[in-house]
């Protein structure tokens, strides 16, 4: 009896806890994990996101991204939808009817058959709404044969920076970038753009463009016809004056205005002894291009007439500038120097000669003490300075007696003492006529004016020296005891022609008058008399 009602007793006990193990042995369902991944791509209407199932849990119907412009997910809500993963992993989605630059919200979720659930959120802006710049092309300007101005205005940049702009054109119409252009920097506003290397009287088409990570865009076209062709011509130019003159040198040089529509390739100074050289002769070669330049002469002879012209070169050819004519100087044994100048046909010495040997460098006596201890007006070649006093040396010159001039030695070698005709000839030169000129005393109208230096020359006796021969007031030494006479009144000068033994034909000028006396009677054609000398060229 006892062993039935135990039995009883653990049926009723299996009876009651067999319901709390059967809860107990139910199955536990797994859980959906899923996390909002990253952001790999943004547009200006669209974004692509990753999402990161980390649990299939029980099975994931949908799943995908959620955007909204709010972080509740309440505005516009748009979402991907994607289908049963089938298995855990990083899946891509993409929502697109975005606006552009708007700021969202995006997060992941899974739907299963029970619920949705939701990642992380995140903010995203999408892209501005790019497009082309906006801009015009401005009218041309300073058109020239190869050359003209234009440029443009850019007005707005699209939504991305301008990376280069400038123009662009063509001898047909819609030019390109891919045709001739100008780069004019970068951004927004006003450019000016220089166009070059164009043909004459050609029509060209131009454009202003400007690009950005759209693409290129042009402005309006505008058409322009560039400078009908001007002929090349010669070079414009002046000769600049002589300076500097020595026995074997000089400076001149010029001056080239326009270069005649062409680039001058050469330019300098040309000279010869004769009239009109050319860059056949001697010349300099001083540069290119227009404007002033110095030349420097060199290798000339000395006592010599040149001529001389500035030139200049281009493709055209050699143009020359205006003509200048100057002698060079000359010395004599002793080492003196003296400047020359060319009247007519004949080349003077413009000063006094002063030296005190002959050309074969044999000294001359000279006398430099008064009568009556000095032995002035011997027939033997003999010289003084004015007043016995070297200081007058080199303001007159020397004085000598006829017996010097006459051993023809006296002047530098290749240079002569006049004879009566050769002054003739100068007189002539200077507007006498044949008639006045053979004929004795005071011949003459302004010629000895001419020939009379600017000073010097006492109660207003002064010439105009036009002609270069720069006489001054010398005086002379009489040929007896009596001295000197006449600095600052007269002077008188030497030819070789004797019109009886020991008397010979002299030159004169005087404070008080204006022509020139011819002398076979005056005392100062004695040959004991001292008188000065000019030197002629042979």
């Amino acid at each position: 009896m006892k062993i039935v009602r135990n039995k009883r007793l653990k049926f009723f006990l299996f009876l009651c806890f067999l319901p709390l193990v059967l809860a107990t042995c139910r199955r536990i369902e797994r859980q959906v994990l899923i996390e909002t991944g990253s952001l790999t791509t943004i547009t200006e209407t669209s974004v692509t996101a990753t999402v990161n199932i980390i649990d299939l849990g029980e099975g994931i119907t949908k799943y995908g991204h959620i955007v909204s412009r709010d972080n509740n997910f309440t505005v516009n809500p748009q979402q991907s939808s994607l289908f049963d993963p089938g298995k855990t992993g990083i899946y891509t989605s993409t929502i697109n009817g975005l606006n552009p630059s708007t700021l969202y919200y995006l997060k992941a979720y899974a739907t299963t058959s029970k619920e949705t659930l939701y990642g992380r959120s995140i903010s995203f802006t999408t892209l501005t709404n790019i497009t082309l710049p906006t801009l015009i092309t401005d009218s041309i300007t300073n058109i020239t044969q190869t050359t003209a101005i234009s440029g443009g205005n850019i007005t707005s940049d699209g939504g991305a920076s301008v990376s280069i702009r400038g123009v662009c054109w063509s001898t047909s119409t819609n030019p390109t970038i891919s045709n001739t252009k100008t780069s004019d920097g970068l951004g927004l506003g006003s450019f000016v753009s220089n166009l070059a290397g164009l043909t004459a009287n050609t029509t060209y088409y131009v454009r202003a463009y400007a690009t950005n990570s759209a693409g290129t865009v042009y402005g309006n076209e505008v058409n322009f016809i560039t400078s009908a062709a001007t002929p090349v011509v010669p070079p414009t130019l002046t000769t600049t004056s002589i300076t500097s003159i020595t026995q074997t040198t000089a400076t001149s040089g010029g001056n080239i205005t326009s270069d005649g529509g062409a680039s001058v390739s050469a330019r300098g100074v040309c000279w010869a002894s004769t009239a009109n050289p050319t860059i056949s002769d001697s010349k300099t070669t001083d540069g290119t291009g227009t404007g002033s330049f110095t030349s420097n002469l060199a290798g000339l002879l000395p006592g010599t007439t040149y001529y001389i012209r500035a030139y200049a070169t281009n493709s055209a050819g050699t143009a020359y500038g205006n003509q200048f004519s100057f002698n060079t100087e000359i010395s004599d044994v002793d080492g003196n120097i003296y400047k020359t100048m060319t009247i007519g046909t004949q080349v003077w010495m413009s000063e006094n000669l002063k030296t005190t040997k002959f050309n074969d460098y044999t000294s001359i006596t000279l006398i430099d003490t008064d009568c009556p201890s000095s032995n002035w007006g011997s027939s033997d070649p003999q010289f003084c300075w004015y007043d016995d006093n070297l200081v007058n040396k080199d303001i007159f010159g020397g004085l000598y007696n006829l017996a010097t001039v006459e051993t023809g030695k006296l002047c530098p070698a290749g240079w002569h003492v006049p004879s009566d005709n050769e002054w003739q000839i100068l007189e002539i030169q200077l507007g006498m006529t044949q008639a006045q000129a053979e004929s004795t005393g005071w011949r003459g109208t302004d010629q000895g004016t001419q020939m009379k230096s600017l000073n010097s020359w006492l109660n207003g006796g002064n010439g105009s020296n036009s002609s270069g021969f720069n006489a001054l007031p010398s005086g002379f030494r009489w040929g007896d005891c009596s001295g000197f006479d006449g600095v600052g009144i007269s002077n008188y000068w030497w030819s070789t022609t004797e019109f009886v033994p020991y008397r010979a034909w002299c030159r004169s000028l005087f404070y008080n008058q204006t022509g020139i006396n011819r002398s076979n009677t005056s005392s100062n054609t004695y040959g004991t008399f001292g008188n000065s000398v000019r030197c002629l060229k042979d």
